[in-house]
């Protein structure tokens, strides 16, 4: 895990940043799409000890289990999905589309993903093996335009409440 990265996530836990805890869990997806050695389900599972309030409650939206559905356009949604509710299915759930589409780039890391994430979100899947084709240099491009758009709002946000105080 980068400490730089897992620095900033424990800043925010202390300033109890809710929308920084936020932003730098996305960036642990950014950065470790297939999550390598858990990386992504260690920061979380640092975040929900330490500062559970972070959550948000899950607005019950249906996620898509049939894995031939999962594809860069709909890993690009749930990652915009997350700034209006960052919930624990919702990450979750981000984090399995993830690391299916990233698996093939590193072997194992799909099966380490599956492990880590409840039993109930597991059994409801349709588990396809399937060969997938590399990101492309557009789906790259994409998550940057993710990346920066979450950044853009969070930092907005944060004015926004300073000013309002």
């Amino acid at each position: 895990m980068q400490t730089t990265l897992f620095n900033r996530l424990e800043e925010a836990i202390a300033d109890k940043d809710r929308i920084s805890v936020k932003v730098h869990l996305t960036s642990f997806i950014d950065k470790y799409p297939a999550n390598r050695d858990n990386a992504i389900i260690d920061a979380f599972h640092f975040a929900e000890n330490c500062f559970p309030n972070f959550l948000d409650e899950h607005e019950g939206e249906k996620f898509k289990t049939d894995r031939l559905d999962w594809d860069d356009d709909y890993f690009a949604l749930l990652m915009d999905d997350l700034i209006d509710n960052f919930s624990k299915e919702r990450f979750y759930h981000t984090i399995e589309v993830s690391g299916h589409l990233y698996s093939k780039q590193h072997p194992g890391i799909e099966q380490k993903t599956q492990e880590n994430i409840e039993p109930q979100e597991v059994a409801a899947e349709t588990r396809v093996e399937e060969s997938q084709p590399e990101p492309d240099s557009n789906f790259i491009q994409k998550i940057i335009i993710i990346s920066v758009s979450i950044l853009i709002v969070a930092g907005t946000i944060a004015y926004l409440i300073q000013q309002s105080m």
